[in-house]
């Protein structure tokens, strides 16, 4: 029996505009409070060992630096959730995924393409429509579902296909 695994994402679909503002309040949120941990755990640590001159310099990074560390740690948060789960923190609480225009997981590449695409200024500015697709989704064609509305679609297309079908 033939298993219809992705269904092409129509507009229906796509995550509305406060689910994707509400993924990036609480991953923001989220990703401040771990750099904040790492880093004071990190001083800490290199305090307590002895490496008072590297201790200096983390509680003293310049704004360059901390934004260095930051894009580092947001690159490898998004990368490595949506990768893994097509999911981050935020949309585990919003019900929603990533996936392709047609439906499909992303690559490592892909998710990570899309993050880095992330680091665009004024990204946040293409998600000014009712059914946002941010730019770092429309350069990798992927799109922000929900869940629920997709798998929905995934199980009736299912269902048809298996219409017919003896058994």
């Amino acid at each position: 029996m033939k298993t219809v695994e992705t269904i092409e994402v129509t507009h229906e679909m796509l995550a509305s505009t406060g689910k994707r503002f509400a993924n990036y309040l609480i991953d923001d949120i989220l990703l401040r409070y771990l750099v904040f941990i790492v880093i004071l755990t990190m001083g800490e640590l290199l305090y307590d060992f002895g490496y008072e001159s590297l201790y200096m310099w983390v509680i003293e990074l310049s704004q360059w630096e901390e934004l260095a560390f930051i894009s580092f740690f947001l690159s490898s948060y998004y990368v490595i959730f949506e990768t893994f789960s097509q999911r981050t923190l935020g949309k585990y609480i919003t019900g929603t995924m990533v996936v392709m225009e047609d439906g499909s997981k992303p690559t490592f590449k892909t998710v990570f393409l899309r993050t880095l695409c992330r680091l665009i200024p004024f990204d946040g500015f293409s998600f000014l429509k009712e059914k946002p697709r941010g730019w770092h989704d429309r350069f990798v064609k992927t799109c922000v579902v929900d869940v629920k509305v997709y798998s929905a679609a995934l199980e009736l297309k299912r269902a048809f296909e298996e219409i017919g079908i003896e058994q």
